[in-house]
């Protein structure tokens, strides 16, 4: 660990950094990988603290969205679909969330070996935004037709979005990227494509943090352990305004501006390594 002020210094800018990227189709955990190694953010701790903060951006979901998080989960003992504005029930969510963690539990080890270093990070980063950059292309060209209010995600396009979403275990790729682009092809609005994504994220990644905790409990000390909690606490904080700018971005502009951020990103890091 390093000394107080300066852990506490790069708690707070990667959280910073979790918070504005988790639910943005840039990839958080390929951002905290590059700039964890440019300011020396690096073992053990610092691994665990990057799961963790990712708890706090996710409470800030539950926050926004409870009253459709209530309404989802009331699926599971009603057979009539809730009325909420997010297109998927709580079998859907089961779906998609799925495929991942059981990619994950197999190929993790194997994956954080060989994929969780930044010219990884980089060139997946330049692959999601040239992805990101097609979609749209491709979607300019056809006519959009508005959504129906009963419009829902069906079983079978969630199975689809589940598997394309274990290629977010290739960090840089971004798990919320998996999962809008190919809602957005379903012919799903951008907006309603990236309430989905933060819907599904949040079994994922309560999963994830709490499995980690767990794991690190016993070798954190106290002031580790607090350092957790204000990164938890600022990330819910920094999602909290992202999530709004976002939804408010996709109201009324395109995702081409995150696919020329993610390649030009890439490009650099590419440079500079």
């Amino acid at each position: 660990m390093n000394s107080g002020l300066e852990a506490l210094l790069k708690v707070f800018l990667l959280s910073l950094i979790e918070g504005i990227t988790e639910f943005l189709p840039i990839s958080s955990t390929g951002h905290l990988i590059l700039f964890g190694s440019i300011i020396g953010a690096e073992g053990d701790f610092w691994k665990s603290l990057e799961i963790f903060i990712q708890g706090g951006a996710i409470l800030a979901v539950v926050v926004l969205y409870h009253q459709e998080l209530r309404l989802i989960a009331r699926d599971l003992f009603n057979t009539n679909h809730s009325a909420t504005k997010i297109p998927i029930d709580f079998k859907a969510v089961c779906i998609i969330t799925a495929p991942i963690l059981c990619c994950g539990a197999i190929f993790g080890k194997f994956i954080k070996e060989r994929l969780f270093f930044p010219s990884s990070v980089a060139c997946a980063l330049i692959l999601g935004g040239i992805i990101i950059l097609a979609v749209e292309w491709f979607m300019s060209a056809k006519k959009e037709e508005e959504l129906k209010d009963n419009q829902r995600l069906s079983y079978k396009e969630s199975i689809c979005v589940g598997l394309i979403q274990c290629l977010a275990l290739w960090p840089g790729i971004s798990r919320s990227l998996t999962v809008i682009l190919p809602l957005i092809l379903f012919g799903f609005s951008r907006k309603q494509a990236a309430e989905v994504s933060f819907i599904v994220a949040i079994p994922i990644l309560i999963l994830a943090a709490s499995y980690d905790l767990a794991k690190s409990w016993h070798i954190l000390s106290r002031d580790e352990l607090l350092l957790l909690g204000i990164g938890g606490f600022l990330s819910f904080i920094f999602a909290l305004a992202a999530i709004k700018i976002f939804i408010s971005i996709l109201s009324r502009y395109s995702l081409k501006v995150f696919g020329w951020y993610r390649i030009i990103l890439g490009l650099a890091a590419l440079f500079l390594i």
